[in-house]
């Protein structure tokens, strides 16, 4: 009986262990892909019940890497990478953020982080504005706010940011 105990807490701790390591991105130590989509699930749950009026979701991706990689090569593009996650992380404090592709990030925006929104992007934008015009790395943004007349789950919140940081990276490259 006793043998039968520690090996099912075994088990457990095994299970916990792998379930930390499918959750976190091993590069950046923010959530996984695989934590997002269950996040996402979540989510749309909640949307479904009419359990959430508001939140916002913000997409990142990193301007240039694919030139930092071939200039610098990958161990550059990766510190870059893991540069980004660290503004990202350090802007929206009080969210989520996940590592969702090489160098994708999204951020589900809830709480104090959605309240003070205008004000974390605004200084996001300033940053990066900056960032292009000395050289610097740049990291392209959208974010979409939740509408529960026209939002039917998270992927479409999603789509609206992706979408605004697609426009928002062309319009970088401009300035």
């Amino acid at each position: 009986m006793e043998e039968s105990l520690r090996r099912e807490l075994r088990q457990q701790e095994q299970l916990q262990s792998a379930m930390k390591k499918v959750n976190t991105d091993p590069l950046t130590g923010v959530k996984s892909k695989h934590a997002y989509l269950e996040a996402e699930e979540r989510m749309d749950e909640r949307i479904a019940n009419g359990a959430v009026s508001e939140f916002g979701v913000v997409v990142c991706d990193l301007n240039g890497l694919k030139e930092i990689n071939d200039s610098q090569g990958h161990d550059a593009g990766d510190k870059a990478i893991r540069e980004t996650c660290r503004f990202i992380c350090t802007r929206f404090k009080h969210s989520p953020v996940y590592r969702v592709g090489g160098d994708e990030f999204a951020v589900i925006l809830e709480g104090e982080d959605y309240a003070n929104r205008d004000e974390l992007l605004d200084g996001f934008e300033q940053q990066m504005t900056e960032n292009v015009q000395k050289g610097e790395t740049a990291v392209a943004f959208g974010c979409s706010i939740f509408n529960p007349v026209q939002d039917k789950n998270l992927r479409m919140v999603f789509e609206r940011a992706d979408y605004i940081m697609y426009h928002r990276k062309t319009m970088m490259k401009t300035i």
